[in-house]
């Protein structure tokens, strides 16, 4: 069996460092907390959450994403998009942002 963190429980780490911390600790995976937020100011877990990546521009994040988890010995085990079904366009992004982790798939 296999242990992954949501970065929602996170809040106040950047990217890097819960990355960094969560394999140090021992972790074997992390899903990627993805929405647009609002600002806080204390991090928090739904708001000012500082290991969240932001939904705008998820594409251009990804490569990032795929760095920092690999990086740090970690295995991706899923990005957490707030996408609501109703909006396409954001249940577009992160199924194509997640395509290429797709077991047997190619981007």
């Amino acid at each position: 069996m296999k242990f992954s963190v949501f970065t929602a429980s996170t809040p106040e780490w950047s990217p890097q460092e819960a990355a960094t911390k969560l394999a140090a600790q021992g972790w074997d995976g992390i899903e990627w907390r993805v929405t647009d937020q609002a600002e806080a100011a204390e991090p928090g877990f739904w708001a000012g959450n500082r290991a969240t990546w932001p939904m705008t521009g998820l594409e251009d994040s990804i490569p990032e994403i795929a760095r920092l988890t690999a990086d740090s010995g970690l295995e991706f085990s899923g990005l957490g998009g707030y996408a609501r079904c109703d909006n396409h366009d954001d249940v577009d992004r992160v199924l194509a942002a997640t395509a290429p982790w797709v077991p047997g798939r190619s981007g």
